[in-house]
């Protein structure tokens, strides 16, 4: 034991009688008897206490006869206080050990659990993962649905490829979901990718010549081709008028107004 309780009243009350020098033999004493948990050879007794004297002999030995117990174990100075403090310890730090591993056990223990479901949530089994999963898909194993024209499409993929913007997987894909966006607001599939064939295009966009049904497409395209029929008709008038006006003047018409 590194240190023991040392109740001042019970002490007091028990010692009263010794003189100052019996203080320290019996301190002395007991200090010996905590740290090596065992009775005191008698033998030792005037060694430990540093006891040379025949006065300081006789202070050490009325301390041994009046706290120790010397025919319990012959040869030994045995302290019932002593042992009973030194079995209380040895109890509790027992005690204290077998908490403190089963503690230890137990973190151990939910470690191990908590690093195999981890192991289990970041890594699937490889049985349960299929060729088809491993493979990395590839443009050339992209195929269009059925009523996408394969013509049509592969000179769509071949003119992104001669324009140094080759599509990928999942660039086709979109592509696809374009055409199908665009088909519902009247655009035939086919002649949307010729179109952006035609014209070297890399999107997929609405088409901007007239429609099956006569009608002239609508938005930025139709206000552009109004007003470029507007002007070629007013280039006509003027085309038809200046031969008429160069005959008045001949004439002799009126020339100023």
């Amino acid at each position: 034991m590194n240190y023991y309780k040392r109740h001042l009243g019970d002490y007091a009350k028990d010692t009263g009688f010794l003189s100052t020098y019996q203080h320290g033999v019996y301190a002395l004493l007991l200090d010996w008897y905590y740290s090596n948990e065992r009775p005191i050879p008698l033998d030792l007794v005037h060694r430990i206490v540093r006891a040379r004297s025949g006065p300081e002999k006789k202070a050490c030995d009325e301390v041994i006869r009046a706290f120790f117990d010397v025919s319990k174990e012959p040869g030994f100075a045995v302290c019932k206080r002593a042992d009973l403090e030194i079995s209380n310890c040895k109890s509790i730090s027992e005690a204290n050990s077998l908490i403190a591993k089963e503690a230890w056990d137990a973190k151990r223990m939910r470690n191990a659990s908590i690093s195999h479901s981890e192991r289990n949530a970041s890594h699937k089994p490889l049985a349960n993962i299929s060729k088809d999963q491993k493979k990395k898909h590839t443009p050339a194993d992209f195929r269009p649905p059925s009523w996408v024209d394969q013509n049509a499409w592969d000179g769509y993929v071949e003119m992104r490829k001669r324009e140094r913007h080759p599509m990928t997987y999942r660039a086709m894909e979109l592509a696809v979901k374009e055409l199908e966006r665009l088909a519902e607001k009247g655009n035939e599939a086919t002649a949307v990718l010729n179109q952006s064939t035609l014209h070297g295009w890399r999107g997929l966009f609405e088409l901007k010549i007239d429609r099956p049904n006569g009608k002239m497409p609508v938005g930025k395209t139709a206000s552009a081709i109004n007003k470029l029929q507007e002007m070629l008709n007013g280039q006509q008038n003027r085309d038809i008028e200046t031969p008429a006006t160069a005959s008045m003047l001949e004439l002799g018409g009126p020339a100023r107004r």
